[in-house]
């Protein structure tokens, strides 16, 4: 199964096939990582990602203001920093304290650098799926789609085939 995924296009894997792969090549720090469920979701206050949840980060002090910095997925399937509706700077990024499950990366010889945290938490959003719910509400949009623009419907079907290739594995 790794060796297939690394075969696909950036993104186009299954989450099964990351954790065997994060299982295979790093699995003393895959395994350090804690599990979907152990995670610390919020709502967050002020929403501006795709995701309902935000995960916690911690804090960051601008203009002796603190502000708590989360993480959320944006619509586009990127992993966006904010504090309150407002993304972060670079340069604010460096000067995130973080806090709770985070805390541990706060040493600066620890600390990783944002693409490191933004795929960590990727994973996160991505093990937090529930695929039958997600599946389910495919299967409805889809079929109203059709029914009123087939050809349309049809190509947003393609796409979702080349995305998610078991899509229809929970339709009922």
């Amino acid at each position: 199964m790794a060796t297939s995924a690394r075969q696909h296009a950036l993104g186009a894997y299954t989450y099964d096939q990351v954790v065997t792969i994060a299982e295979q090549d790093f699995p003393d720090a895959f395994s350090a990582t804690l599990k979907v469920e152990d995670v610390p979701w919020k709502l967050p206050k002020y929403r501006v990602g795709f995701s309902e949840h935000c995960l916690f980060l911690g804090y960051i002090t601008i203009s002796n203001i603190t502000n708590k910095v989360s993480a959320q997925l944006s619509t586009s399937g990127d992993i966006c920093l904010f504090r309150r509706e407002v993304g972060l700077s670079r340069r604010e990024n460096e000067k995130i304290e973080f806090a709770g499950f985070w805390a541990h990366l706060t040493k600066r010889a620890e600390r990783p650098n944002l693409d490191n945290l933004k795929a960590l938490c990727g994973f996160y959003f991505v093990a937090g799926v529930d695929e039958v719910k997600v599946a389910r509400i495919l299967q409805r949009l889809l079929i109203v789609v059709k029914t009123k623009q087939r050809k349309w419907g049809d190509r947003v079907e393609e796409e979702l085939k080349w995305a998610w290739r078991d899509y229809r594995r929970y339709w009922r």
